[in-house]
């Protein structure tokens, strides 16, 4: 599927997992398939860099899309 898709079949992929459904999706990031301009950042120090090539492209007349590589943060604030 697109990169878009699974918003749109994510609870899928929650109800396999819940009803252990052996199933495998696989997510293709389609923006340079398009014909646009795509990056994956994976570091907190590209974020910025990242942001300033993609307007330098929008600027340019070309649609782009950045993919921000996250990780879960199991520590939180607790407000009283």
């Amino acid at each position: 599927m697109g990169d878009a898709a699974i918003g749109m079949t994510g609870m899928d992929f929650e109800t396999a997992a819940r009803e252990r459904i052996p199933i495998i999706t696989i997510v293709l990031n389609m923006a340079k398939a398009f014909g646009g301009y795509g990056e994956r950042i994976t570091e907190p120090s590209e974020i910025i860099p990242a942001i300033k090539r993609a307007i330098r492209k929008t600027e340019e007349g070309t649609p782009a899309l950045l993919e921000f590589i996250t990780a879960k943060e199991i520590e939180y604030s607790i407000y009283k």
